[in-house]
């Protein structure tokens, strides 16, 4: 989770190769895909899709990774990540 508060893409692809817990809850209820769409970084969040993270479990506020993302970004951000990563 770590990794991904500070869009660190190679410690992230490090944790994942080692078949880190994509969809581990912290004590605030938030999972690695949640921490990074508060934080905004849209690759770690796009990376974490990639690999098959939860998108639909729900943080302590009750909103899912992806409502976080849509409340941070504009569509056009999310949109041109993801093609990026097509």
């Amino acid at each position: 989770m770590l990794a991904c508060s500070q869009n660190n893409m190679k410690g992230a692809k490090i944790l994942l190769s080692f078949g880190a817990n994509i969809d581990l809850i912290n004590a605030s209820g938030c999972s690695a895909l949640h921490i990074s769409a508060y934080a905004g970084h849209l690759d770690v969040f796009s990376l974490l899709i990639q690999n098959g993270a939860r998108y639909d479990l729900r943080d302590h506020t009750g909103k899912t990774a992806l409502e976080v993302l849509f409340e941070k970004h504009s569509k056009r951000e999310i949109k041109s990540t993801f093609k990026k990563a097509e």
